[in-house]
């Protein structure tokens, strides 16, 4: 599993819970874009493109999809169900796992894929409830450290939904 396939689930696993902020109710639900020109993909070419849906399964549990076109112009999808209590459970696709809870208005989650690679990562809501920022550090099996940044902003009802 490649640094690129845990930083796609790093975008879009971390909007997918909905929390109150202390300034509104805003909710990670929804849908997301990525803003390429705000976003540190650290050594790895950007993506072309990312679109992330998020919503609640159950009171406590949790879905996301994710679709996009990656550096070299290929589309690729994941999707991902679970529980935000800490624990670790699968991603749906290539492999791997991940766990993640919520402390305050803060998205906590933490991956382990196949190939021994891991990543931690902490995702804010803006106080208007539009842009998602989520600071991640990956961990290759051999130690070395990288860090990105992942910045996605709402789609608004007006915009055409992705992919129609």
């Amino acid at each position: 599993m490649t640094k690129l396939f845990a930083f796609c689930f790093v975008a879009c696993l971390l909007f997918s819970v909905s929390v109150s902020t202390a300034q509104d109710n805003a909710s990670f639900e929804g849908i997301w874009k990525i803003d390429i020109a705000k976003t540190d993909f650290g050594s790895d070419p950007p993506l072309k493109s990312l679109i992330v849906t998020m919503s609640k399964v159950a009171p406590n549990s949790l879905s996301t999809r994710a679709n996009g076109v990656d550096a070299s112009g290929k589309r690729f999808s994941h999707s991902w169900v679970g529980p935000a209590d800490g624990s670790m459970h699968p991603f749906k696709q290539e492999g791997g796992q991940q766990s993640v809870r919520i402390d305050g208005n803060v998205l906590i989650r933490h991956g382990e894929t196949p190939d021994g690679s891991t990543f931690d990562a902490r995702a804010t809501l803006s106080a208007d409830g539009n842009t998602l920022t989520e600071e991640m550090t990956f961990k290759s099996k051999d130690g070395k450290e990288e860090k990105g940044k992942t910045v996605m902003h709402r789609v608004t009802k007006n915009e055409k939904k992705p992919g129609a």
